[in-house]
């Protein structure tokens, strides 16, 4: 491939092939690594194995919220869900949804610390880096068996769930990485699927698929209410599901919470770490213990760590980790003012248990230097209709992590995809 001219220089090569296929200059914006993270083909089965079980969470965490706003559910459920829409035409437009409405996502992202996940994200950043960087390495030889492109695995599947040719709307107003994104739909365009914007064959109202990152964005589209009609019909389907549950981390609450634990299996449990909400009456600890709000701001060293998350949709808050604070330092009782305010105005948190775990990494400076460092660790899964498609890795020495320039990003393969193996 012409592209890679200068294999010696990862990010210039890197750089200028998400440029020259996305357009633009920015090129990649992260740390890289030198060489692929391989994982062993145990660990990198369980992202697929999951599949099915989280898949089980979203159906139920859908079912409980239709169920909780046709009132089969103490009313602080359907608030809780609905968070800032309450009061607003928002939650009357919830309130008027047909039960086929209440989909779940067709394609994911997980956010994993070793042995939980920690959030579920439709569909989510990143997409294009497990296709830019298996690119890469197979380029230079440091992978032999990586099967079939990311883009042509995603092609397929969602050729094959719609039964007819993809016509994708995908809007990326909310994206965190949107050349990404584009450097992505510009691949999957070379497996067959066409694009409102980029292909003939995908008119804005003939489009059967439709990819939004943010609910908001998804209804203030020309075409939504007609397209919300044809779903009932099976003639479009959306990814982000038309309402606001899969936009916000509420659910991830949903199986600990007393009001609603009883739905879910302990299977769906042990995914997550322990999660609860905070209500103006407190929260439940992991022993079903209720707490009061006063203990927010309580530095117990005897208690797990926590993180102070917003739980809802609002998208000034839920972008990126911006509202994601780890609780015990010297600012706790400024998170706890905050949750008091919120809560007055509707505007729900969670917490949830600390997970992490530190890795031994390598990884190149923009100078080519190859550096060693110890780093907190997250993976991400991607999955499409079928089931896993890949899997990327982000390391940073900040616990919180996520999308940052410091932030080293790699893709995972089971260690018979490397060399020699």
């Amino acid at each position: 491939m012409q592209e890679y001219e200068l294999l010696s220089n990862q990010y210039g090569a890197l750089s200028g092939r998400i440029n020259d296929v996305a357009g633009g200059s920015l090129g990649v914006t992260t740390r890289l690594s030198p060489a692929p993270r391989i994982l062993s083909r145990e660990v990198y089965r369980g992202f697929d194995a999951r599949f099915g079980t989280i898949r089980d969470f979203l159906s139920t965490s859908a079912q409980i919220f239709q169920a909780a706003l046709a009132g089969e559910l103490p009313p602080v459920v359907s608030e809780f869900l609905l968070n800032d829409a309450c009061g607003t035409d928002l939650e009357s437009y919830h309130r008027s949804l047909k039960s086929e409405d209440f989909t779940t996502p067709v394609c994911f992202r997980t956010d994993e610390v070793p042995d939980a996940i920690v959030e579920v994200q439709c569909p989510g950043s990143g997409w294009g880096d497990c296709e830019l960087l298996t690119e890469y390495y197979t380029l230079t030889g440091a992978l032999s068996n990586s099967g079939d492109p990311f883009s042509k695995r995603f092609a397929t599947s969602l050729q094959g769930l719609l039964g007819e040719p993809p016509r994708i709307l995908h809007l990326l107003d909310n994206a965190s990485v949107p050349h990404g994104l584009r450097y992505f739909i510009e691949q999957t365009r070379r497996h067959g699927l066409k694009y409102w914007g980029y292909d003939p064959e995908a008119g804005l109202r003939e489009c059967n698929f439709v990819r939004s990152h943010s609910i908001l964005g998804l209804m203030a589209e020309t075409y939504f209410q007609d397209r919300l009609t044809r779903s009932r019909l099976g003639e479009v389907l959306f990814d982000l599901p038309p309402h606001v549950l899969f936009d916000q981390k509420a659910a991830l609450a949903l199986p600990f919470w007393t009001l609603t634990r009883d739905y879910f299996s302990d299977e769906v449990r042990d995914l997550f770490p322990f999660t609860t909400v905070v209500t103006a009456e407190g929260f439940e600890d992991a022993d079903g213990v209720q707490q009061p709000l006063e203990m927010l701001a309580a530095r117990d060293r005897a208690r797990p760590r926590q993180f102070l998350k917003y739980a809802g949709w609002e998208p000034s808050r839920n972008w990126g980790s911006q509202a994601v604070f780890l609780l015990g330092g010297q600012d706790a009782g400024a998170h706890a003012d905050r949750v008091r305010r919120d809560l007055t105005q509707h505007r729900f948190w969670i917490l949830q248990e600390v997970k992490a775990a530190r890795e031994l990494i390598d990884y190149v400076e923009r100078s080519g230097n190859v550096q060693q460092g110890r780093f907190f660790a997250k993976y991400s899964g991607f999955y499409g209709p079928d089931g896993l498609l890949g899997v990327k890795s982000m390391h940073r020495e900040v616990i919180k992590v996520h999308g940052q320039p410091d932030t080293v990003i790699n893709v995972c393969l089971p260690d018979d995809a490397a060399t020699g193996s």
